[in-house]
Parts: C-alpha cells; sequence; structure tokens
C-alpha cells in the first residue's frame, strides 16, 4: 500500500477486502496510511459481530433482487448485515446434505479411527459433531440450528461513515465479480499456483501469468 501511495501519488482511497484478508493490525495499517476501508468480516469468529451485529433489530432494506441490507453502529464502528436469500437456501441445502452424509458415516465409525479423527477435526464437517466420553461422534444439532442464522448472511465492516449503505454493499459485490473473473482468467491457462515470498517474484509470477 506504500508503494502504491508514492509510486502512483495516490492520495484518499478505499480498500476492499474479503473475510480472509482481515486482521486488525492491516486495518490499523490502512488508516495509519490515510485509506479507508470496506471489508467482509467472519461471523463465527468475531464475538463482537455474533453477540451484537446479527442480533441488530430492524427490517432489511432491498437494495437489489438479492440483496438485503441493514446496518448498525457497535463500540464506534458501522457494521452493514447484508442478506441473499438465493445463497440462504443453498446454505441451507448444503448443511442438510452434510449432515444427513455425517449421519451415515458415524454410524459404524471406529472412535479411535483415524476417519473419526478427521471428521471430527474437518473445519466444516467438524461444527457438526460432537464427541461423548467414549471417543464416539455424534451430529451436534444445537450447532447445526445455531447455523441456520447466518443462512445467507455475510457482514461488512466499514471505516466510511458517510456512504450510503447501498454504495458500501454494491462495491463489496464488485470484489466478488472481480475475483470470479480472476478465477476465470486463470482458467484458461494451464498453470499451478505457485507460492513465492519475495515481492519482486509476485509481481514477476503475476505479470507472467496475465501474459502469457
Amino acid at each position: 500500500m506504500e508503494k502504491l501511495k508514492d509510486r502512483y501519488a495516490v492520495g484518499r482511497c478505499i480498500f476492499v477486502g474479503n473475510r480472509g484478508m482481515v486482521s486488525q493490525e492491516k486495518l490499523d495499517q490502512l488508516r495509519a496510511l490515510g485509506y479507508g476501508y470496506v471489508v467482509g468480516v467472519r461471523l463465527n469468529q468475531w464475538k463482537e459481530v455474533k453477540e451484537q451485529v446479527l442480533t441488530t433489530a430492524g427490517r432489511f432494506s432491498q437494495m437489489k433482487e438479492n440483496l438485503y441490507v441493514k446496518e448498525t453502529e457497535v463500540n464506534g464502528k458501522r457494521y452493514l448485515i447484508c442478506y441473499n436469500p438465493d445463497h440462504a437456501k443453498k446454505d441451507r441445502l448444503t448443511r442438510e446434505v452434510v449432515v444427513k452424509e455425517l449421519e451415515e458415516e458415524i454410524k459404524s465409525l471406529s472412535p479411535s479411527s483415524k476417519k473419526a479423527a478427521e471428521l471430527y477435526c474437518h473445519e466444516y464437517k467438524g461444527r457438526f459433531l460432537r464427541r461423548l466420553k467414549d471417543g464416539s461422534l455424534r451430529i451436534n444439532r444445537a450447532k447445526a440450528q445455531e447455523d441456520e442464522k447466518y443462512d445467507g448472511k455475510y457482514v461488512l465492516l466499514t471505516s466510511e461513515k458517510a456512504l450510503p449503505k447501498e454504495e458500501i454493499a454494491l462495491t463489496y459485490k464488485q470484489l466478488a465479480r472481480i475475483e470470479r473473473s480472476f478465477r476465470s482468467l486463470k482458467s484458461l491457462h494451464d498453470l499451478e499456483l505457485v507460492f513465492h515470498y519475495r515481492d519482486d517474484r509476485i509481481m514477476a509470477h503475476t505479470f507472467v501469468w496475465v501474459c502469457v
């Protein structure tokens, strides 16, 4: 960000990032550089979001056919709760299918087996499992029911107090379009993901990737 600001004489801009890029350290860096931000936050990992943001009263305002938004302020921070009915149906169906598959898998599963450990530690499937004292696995019905309140929802955190909520929500949706386009671009080339740790190598790899 500092290089962009110096090289291209960037004035004030607003950084838009997805949930996987967010940390308090990064947000502090953006503020220190004078940049604003619109970022997605993880619903089930931020206590503030779970306990105060998602419980915000009031109706959603429809922005587009599949986009409903309401906003709140918690501890001086502006949050937008977004809801997509189509994604809600998909989330519910995915969970129901996974839970049904788990019910069959754990029936004849040995508590000490490697498969049992893998299922219990799985990032998504493991959320719907609980382990008894004898090590056997059972479906965590309470967790599955709790997850229903997240169906179709995502939360945005923004530093921008004056921007209309519609503009913020639609700007974030543009990020998803860019990411889809980037994946499509990558699919045009038979290239494997290569990990680099030096800035010059990252830039070189990206340049060759796009130009080939």
